[in-house]
């Protein structure tokens, strides 16, 4: 039987997302405001130091090249979400996935990182992500890789106090990912 999202439009999918996503950023921004003075709002957002950013992109290169190995080595029905990825992302011009990926890396981030993190720690929220990519709870291995990546991403935040790099990293997983499950759609 199929899911009642997966009878609709690509198009349509993609409002439910960025619907979604404007969604998170209204709890991120109304949570930091409960949270942080101007001051210490303002830090989260400071741009870090070089080694900082290589590092986001560090995290980024490895989590995408183990999804790459995962679809290459596993069974596919093991990483199946429904092929919602797939039809999100399907054809989209490399710009609008990208600024698709930003707005996904910017509002989950702020909220997780930025919110959460400094309430309920690293671990929790890392637990509490996974969670909310709920399409791969019968999914054991992407509930493992989702969980890891988020915890690499608090890592960012906590090493460096800001945002950027986590947005960053996620961003670029997401960016990179979506391009490689084009490709792979395409047959190329």
């Amino acid at each position: 039987m199929r899911e009642e999202w997966q009878m609709l439009a690509p198009h349509t999918l993609r409002i439910h997302l960025c619907l979604t996503q404007l969604l998170v950023l209204l709890l991120a921004a109304t949570g930091s405001a409960l949270l942080y003075d101007w001051r210490e709002f303002l830090a989260i957002w400071h741009i870090p130091a070089w080694p900082t950013l290589l590092a986001a992109a560090g995290v980024a290169a490895l989590a995408a090249g183990w999804g790459a190995l995962l679809d290459r080595w596993l069974p596919a029905r093991w990483l199946d979400d429904g092929a919602i990825n797939q039809r999100i992302f399907q054809g989209l011009a490399p710009l609008p996935v990208f600024l698709l990926c930003l707005l996904i890396g910017v509002a989950e981030e702020w909220l997780f990182r930025g919110v959460v993190q400094p309430l309920l720690g690293n671990g929790w929220t890392s637990l509490l992500f996974t969670l909310i990519h709920f399409r791969y709870l019968r999914k054991p291995i992407l509930l493992l890789s989702v969980y890891a990546t988020s915890y690499l991403l608090g890592l960012l935040f906590a090493q460096s106090g800001s945002l950027l790099p986590p947005i960053a990293a996620h961003t670029l997983i997401n960016f990179v990912s979506a391009l490689l499950l084009q490709k792979s759609r395409a047959g190329g």
